[in-house]
């Protein structure tokens, strides 16, 4: 999900019953329907019954502090590298947003031979070529498909030699 979806998420969009997550994508307009896994449906369960403040506003995730509101979409943004530093996960130069986990997410399960077109189904893009601005090339895979590079011969080795004092690799 997307930032500004966690941000604008009703507590209505979650079913506890069918285990879903039903939501209008706010950047696309695509409605999205994910699985509840076991583990975020706890962690929800949890913030709503002992974490969210007492308010009748409709969104799943509020300010803690008054006045209570929904939690925006750069608040999030904001937090996240703080979470990224209390885990221990060094950041280095590298993206920190919400983006950055899009990102991780969709080049891991490349990574583990996921087709393009489930990740991007599972980013929610309808446009087959968004999946390349996400998926990163896997090294290691790469790596798989180099060849040896021949020694120059002819012109190119006579002007190596040239240029490296008569020594060509």
């Amino acid at each position: 999900m997307r930032t500004g979806d966690i941000a604008n998420l009703k507590i209505a969009d979650v079913d506890f019953t069918n285990k879903e997550i039903c939501f209008c994508q706010k950047k696309t307009q695509i409605t999205q329907r994910l699985e509840l896994l076991p583990e975020i449906e706890a962690a929800l369960l949890s913030y709503l019954s002992e974490g969210r403040p007492v308010s009748n506003i409709p969104n799943v995730f509020l300010t803690t502090k008054a006045p209570i509101k929904p939690i925006t979409p750069i608040a999030i943004y904001t937090y996240i590298p703080h979470l990224f530093e209390i885990s221990g996960i060094c950041m280095g130069e590298r993206k920190r947003g919400g983006h950055s986990l899009r990102m991780t997410l969709a080049s891991e399960l490349a990574a583990e031979k996921v087709p393009y077109d489930v990740i991007r189904k599972i980013l929610g893009h309808e446009d087959p070529v968004a999946i390349k601005h996400y998926v990163k090339f896997d090294v290691e895979a790469l790596r798989s498909c180099a060849i040896k590079i021949p020694s120059p011969t002819g012109k190119l080795a006579s002007y190596m030699q040239a240029r490296s004092g008569g020594q060509v690799r």
